[in-house]
């Protein structure tokens, strides 16, 4: 199993202009970046050019879909 290291640049007030910002790695090598602001998420693996966006409403959907409901 990879072991895996996160690094976040956290802005030191609410996110409200500044998205946070968590770099994600395994075994030492960069997988992806993923950004929270109050719109929704985003991921950018290490290999692609675009971020793929999420709004939260959208982000819900997939985790429903996903794991199911509660």
């Amino acid at each position: 199993m990879s072991e895996h290291t996160i690094t976040a640049c956290l802005p030191c007030v609410e996110v409200v202009n500044t998205d946070l910002v968590v770099e994600i790695r395994a075994d030492g090598n960069k997988i992806g970046t993923l950004t929270v602001s109050r719109g929704g998420l985003g991921w950018k693996s290490f290999r692609d050019q675009q971020e793929r966006a999420f709004d939260w409403e959208q982000f819900d959907r997939l985790v429903q879909r996903e794991f199911g409901e509660r």
